[in-house]
């Protein structure tokens, strides 16, 4: 009599990782496993044990993400069974090799069992087309596509997707016109495909097709969420909240409000809406933060960073994307001792944390601190973004030497870098060595009209009228087809002009701007009271306190005055009117309107944080200096170029380097 044989406990393992399966085959060792044998139960040895199919087990391991274990089972049945895999199995296992990114396998699987009958299956067909359109292999997905008799909407899919990947985004719209009835998932592969174009003819495309769909497609919301992120891809914002609008309320929804509102600079709203999210019920995920944080930025305001910090869970703190972003978000506050604090405790910081930790140096005037920093960095990570930070730091620091022998060995230079290593050596007037660089880069690239942004606006602070006019004529030549973007450079050689003392210059240039419609952007300030933001513009009476903010502006204008000051005429840059004098231009720019806010509350200030969208200007920088020392505190001026932090002694931490 044959004895009932136990399961071993390795047998046991394989029973309960590979289900029925580990009954007729093991994995491991290659051998059939017996759990019933002998002629205890003889009709027991006769009876059939019916498997689940191969592709049904494959799938359920796929459909758990455990990619690697579906293929353990594949090539187990490949090795003991005699019948060849069926058409579904091939597929599992095909896009188990895609999700693994591992497009060899994939390849050796086609190959082997490309027979004229697998070939007929269009389960099988769209998962060959989909692996090799998605290792690259656009010509073979393409060939077998275009042979097959009936295209079955995966196929379709496959294709769509796959040519996008590919930047093939002219042939994935061409594709996509030929498909009867798309659905929601080829939709959204076309809108993509025009997004990445996002030239007039494709988002005109686009907008035929989304004025055609049904009233059920009208209200999807991956399709309508798509849509949004194609026009902010094209910069086309109210067309973006347009589509946005139309979605059911869903976190999504909201996710994408808070990002177009950042787009907008609006980070308040961006605030709102997040607090419209948690007041409906929807809990936000890491894209959410992310999003709250960089309205957060935005506002460069310390007491905003704080609050904001304490809205998110803890487990969300240790998430790398999350943390990066944190460490720019603190430089941008110009609370560098959490830059720094949040920097030592990241185990392994990548590039994206090296640069931004580099970065809030630059923005603080810690020039050396950053390159210190810089040069910790593996030479194997480094990218353009990190030589155009390191740079920057430099060129607010003054450190022109150390510029030099960053920007020697950057291995190629791409437009950024070239733009920080020109504005670094305008600054400190060293005209000649620009322009060379310059003139070396347009060798082999097309003019880059920030390159001589920054030579203009080194000509501005060195008020050199007969350099910026030089400057501006070859600006003038190289993008004369760029009216708009002339606008900014007409008025820094404008306020060239007006700053060393050519008024009639300076007032025919204003003049013809004003008629061209090319006005000045409006200076804006933000600054926070009490857990609200509030904001400014230049000469803004709209304030609810506007009286005693203009009031208190008066006082400190006669205080400036009996301590010896003198506003600074060439900081005008505007036109003056009938009832108007320089010192009342210069005292209603918003960042003194924010300043005066501070002064005429009950409690008077120590400490005041401003945000402000342009460049600080001369008098605002000094007349900032000496209000610091006469009123005893501390100011922090972020201003769209760097961080000042003013203190009561009368010094700002950029030593006048600006």
């Amino acid at each position: 009599m044959r004895m009932l044989m136990r399961p071993s406990n390795s047998d046991k393992s394989q029973i309960e990782r590979y289900g029925p399966y580990a009954a007729t085959y093991d994995i491991k060792r290659n051998r059939i496993l017996t759990i019933i044998t002998g002629a205890v139960l003889p009709s027991l040895q006769r009876e059939t044990v019916h498997l689940p199919p191969l592709d049904v087990e494959m799938k359920k391991f796929n459909d758990r993400n455990q990619f690697e274990e579906s293929l353990r089972l594949f090539h187990a049945y490949e090795n003991k069974s005699d019948e060849l895999p069926s058409p579904r199995s091939l597929a599992q296992a095909l896009k188990a090799c895609q999700r693994l990114e591992n497009f060899q396998l994939g390849q050796k699987i086609i190959q082997k069992y490309s027979s004229e009958t697998n070939l007929k299956d269009y389960h099988l067909l769209t998962s060959i087309i989909h692996l090799l359109i998605q290792s690259g292999d656009v010509y073979n997905a393409q060939r077998i596509f275009d042979d097959a008799s009936h295209k079955s909407p995966g196929m379709y899919g496959a294709m769509l997707k796959g040519l996008v990947k590919n930047n093939l985004c002219k042939k994935a719209i061409d594709l996509f016109f030929t498909i009867p009835n798309p659905n929601e998932q080829m939709i959204v592969f076309f809108l993509n495909a025009c997004a990445k174009l996002a030239d007039k003819h494709s988002l005109n495309l686009a907008k035929e097709v989304l004025n055609k769909l049904n009233s059920n497609y009208k209200k999807n919301q991956f399709i309508l969420c798509t849509a949004a992120d194609m026009f902010l891809i094209a910069n086309e914002i109210k067309s973006a909240a347009e589509y946005i609008s139309k979605m059911p309320k869903s976190d999504i929804k909201y996710r994408m409000f808070m990002k177009i509102s950042n787009l907008n600079n609006e980070p308040e709203k961006t605030f709102d809406f997040y607090d419209q999210m948690i007041n409906d019920g929807f809990k936000p995920d890491r894209i959410a933060f992310l999003f709250l944080i960089n309205a957060a930025c935005r506002t460069g305001l310390e007491s905003v960073c704080r609050s904001i910090v304490k809205k998110i869970p803890q487990h969300l703190l240790h998430n790398f994307s999350i943390q990066n972003a944190l460490l720019d978000m603190w430089g941008k506050a110009g609370v560098i001792n959490e830059c720094e604090k949040l920097f030592q405790t990241l185990i392994q910081p990548d590039i994206i944390s090296f640069t931004a930790m580099i970065h809030s140096y630059g923005l603080n005037g810690m020039g050396s601190q950053a390159i210190k920093l810089f040069h910790k960095i593996p030479s194997e990570i480094l990218n353009d973004r990190t030589y155009v930070s390191v740079l920057n730091a430099c060129s607010h620091s003054g450190l022109i030497v150390e510029a030099r022998e960053i920007f020697r060995n950057i291995p190629v230079k791409h437009e950024y870098a070239v733009t920080a290593m020109v504005d670094c050596l305008s600054r400190a007037f060293l005209w000649n060595e620009a322009t060379t660089i310059i003139n070396e880069y347009e060798h082999l690239h097309t003019p880059s009209l920030p390159m001589y942004m920054s030579l203009l606006s080194g000509a501005r602070n060195q008020r050199n009228s007969s350099l910026s006019k030089e400057i501006y004529e070859r600006i003038e030549t190289r993008f004369a087809n760029c009216k708009q973007k002339l606008i900014p450079a007409a008025i820094l050689l404008a306020n060239t002009y007006r700053s060393s003392g050519d008024l009639e210059e300076a007032t025919y240039i204003k003049k013809k701007l004003k008629d061209e419609r090319g006005n000045k952007q409006q200076g804006i300030s933000w600054t926070e009271l009490n857990g609200k933001i509030y904001k400014f513009g230049a000469h803004d009476r709209s304030h609810a306190q506007a009286l005693m903010i203009f009031n208190e502006l008066q006082r400190i204008r006669e205080e400036l005055i009996q301590n010896g000051y003198r506003f600074d005429s060439s900081s005008n840059t505007r036109i003056l009117m009938n009832d108007e004098d320089v010192e009342s231009i210069l005292c209603g720019h918003s960042e003194k309107l924010a300043i005066a806010f501070h002064f005429i509350q009950p409690a008077k200030p120590t400490m005041i944080q401003i945000a402000k969208n342009l460049r600080i200007c001369r008098d605002c920088h000094e007349s900032t200096k000496m209000i610091c020392k006469i009123r005893r505190c501390t100011i922090l001026i972020r201003d769209a170029n760097r961080i000042h932090h003013f203190t009561p002694d009368g010094l700002c931490s950029c030593e006048d380097y600006f």
